[in-house]
């Protein structure tokens, strides 16, 4: 692990204290520094072996976190979510890390115009989107299995129409409870397996397999927490 703004530098060979130019390549996370001597080049085209990073964004949540603190990006409607996907394109990162509270417009935003740009989408899935578009869309992976669950409890539509409601209530609130914001996470976590469908389940894995073939998520059969 290296954390962000480190310099990697390498010197590899007797030509180094020459007048040889050097050559810096910057990427989301780091600077690396090596002699123009094809070093760098070898390890982009994979002529070398060598590392490679695959960087994701920073946390994209909706105007009102999920958690208060921490290094995320607040989306406050479908025109920023484009313009801060236009902004992390070209600043380098590889894939964008959509999280729970972000507004059903504005997710469809993130990861349509991701698409455009060819960016994959791998992160949470928001609280407020279902799964089943998500495939549709082309969210490349759920991590956690997050939503899953919503997808697969009988009354769906209910709960997540209950949460879109009370976001939206959050976000038109000019000061917004970070509390308020936290339960609504939590409850997402366990009320919708008290009414999971075993059929919907099924059927939502097979559609999983079918868009994403090399996924075999687990069963999701649990209960409430204590």
């Amino acid at each position: 692990y290296f954390p962000p703004g480190t310099i990697h530098l390498a010197v590899v060979d007797p030509g180094v204290g020459t007048e040889r130019p050097a050559l810096v390549v910057r990427s989301a996370r780091a600077l690396f520094v090596a002699p123009d001597n094809g070093l760098l080049t070898g390890l982009e085209e994979g002529e070398i072996l060598g590392p490679h990073m695959v960087v994701g964004s920073p946390i994209l949540d909706g105007g009102v976190p999920t958690f208060p603190e921490g290094s995320h990006i607040l989306l406050d409607g479908p025109e920023e979510a484009r313009a801060v996907v236009d902004s992390l394109h070209a600043a380098g990162f590889d894939f964008l890390k959509p999280y729970s509270l972000l507004l059903p417009e504005t997710y469809r935003a993130l990861v349509e115009r991701a698409g455009e740009l060819g960016m994959p989408v791998s992160g949470e899935l928001p609280v407020t989107v279902s799964a089943w578009e998500a495939v549709e869309l082309g969210q490349r992976t759920i991590e956690h299995l997050t939503g899953m669950e919503f997808a697969a409890a009988s009354p769906e539509e209910d709960l997540r129409g209950n949460y879109l409601a009370r976001l939206r209530a959050l976000n038109a609130d000019p000061t917004p409870s970070p509390d308020e914001a936290l339960d609504l996470w939590h409850r997402s976590e366990w009320e919708p397996f008290e009414s999971l469908d075993a059929a919907k389940e099924a059927r939502l894995f097979r559609s999983w397999s079918s868009s994403w073939p090399a996924a075999s998520p687990p069963s999701m059969r649990s209960g409430r927490p204590p």
